[in-house]
């Protein structure tokens, strides 16, 4: 309903993207700060941190990619 409400707010696409990321959907919640990013002004006082979870993000599917990978 928040994001019906506010629908330029970043808070619905950040949390609902932590949570998905939180069980296990790594891609979705990737997809959702991904295009929270690309939308946000370059301004955003929450740019910075959302590109540095995003970076962590990344580098945990690379991890479980290449662990997978070498299974």
């Amino acid at each position: 309903h928040a994001a019906e409400a506010a629908p330029d707010h970043p808070g619905p696409p950040f949390f609902l993207g932590l949570a998905l990321a939180q069980s296990g959907r790594l891609a979705e919640g990737r997809a959702l700060w991904a295009d929270l990013l690309a939308r946000s002004p370059a301004d955003a006082p929450w740019r910075e941190d959302l590109k540095a979870r995003l970076a962590q993000l990344d580098a945990f599917i690379a991890r479980q990619t290449a662990a997978s990978a070498g299974q």
